[in-house]
């Protein structure tokens, strides 16, 4: 448990972090943004793999683990469309700047729940260090994401009062739902095989689907490309030493 609240915390510590610095910061550096998302999203995809499949597949048989990769899929899907379906409803112009900035923000919350709820899932596995290379995964990953966050807020003629309160609902979010994970692996301990291939769906599409498109709109794509493998090939190295 105790683990499991220092994973929670990194979590969080990091998008405090990531908050501040763009309360202070007048200019968030496309290529400093990237390059650290790049990072934290191949060291996720690592962890993603090499860690919560491989040991789906220790305790359970492939079969469970695509059942759990496809629902951790088709979660991501479902709250996507839902997504979509609050930006109509609420008349959100895609063009408009405030529009762009709110639909940025839905999207991030979306994404920081099956995060949180990834991370209680593995911190309830065997594996603590596949645990922790998850959780720092997603801390570098939100550190450029809470400064971005913040920024946009400001630069859309928000207050800062109202620009921490959003962040810190949004950081409450993915703590909150960290213990969630956790708490329905330890009611339920025999979906723990879907739990643990429904965190690495989750965090595939996320990466896949969003993050990576993302990155390579901008001009420092093949960088960020490198240091995505890299990422990738250090906790490769770090899971097969456990």
């Amino acid at each position: 448990m105790k683990n499991l609240i220092l994973g929670g915390l990194i979590l969080a510590v990091s998008s405090l972090i990531g908050m501040f610095m763009g309360l202070k910061m007048e200019k968030v550096s496309e290529r400093f943004s990237d390059d650290i998302t790049a990072f934290a999203c191949g060291a996720m995809l690592a962890t993603a793999t090499f860690g919560l499949i491989s040991e789906t597949l220790e305790i359970s048989n492939a079969w469970i683990s695509v059942i759990g990769i496809l629902c951790g899929v088709a979660f991501m899907v479902v709250g996507g469309k839902l997504a979509g379906q609050f930006h109509h409803e609420h008349h959100l112009d895609r063009e408009a700047k405030a529009g762009k900035i709110l639909m940025f923000i839905l999207s991030v919350a979306i994404h920081h729940f099956p995060e949180g709820l990834a991370t209680g899932i593995s911190y309830r596995g065997g594996n603590t260090v596949s645990a922790f290379s998850l959780a720092g995964g997603i801390a570098l990953h939100n550190l450029p994401e809470a400064m971005i966050v913040v920024f946009l807020l400001l630069s859309a003629g928000f207050s800062k009062k109202k620009a921490v309160g959003i962040s810190l609902s949004m950081i409450a979010v993915q703590f909150l739902s960290t213990l969630m994970g956790y708490g329905l692996m330890s009611i339920a301990q025999t979906l723990e095989p879907i739990g643990l291939s429904f965190a690495a769906g989750t965090i595939m599409y996320v990466i896949i689907n969003d993050i990576i498109p993302e990155i390579h709109e901008n001009k420092y794509g093949k960088e960020a490309s490198i240091i995505f493998m890299i990422a990738f090939c250090l906790v490769l190295l770090v899971e097969s030493s456990v």
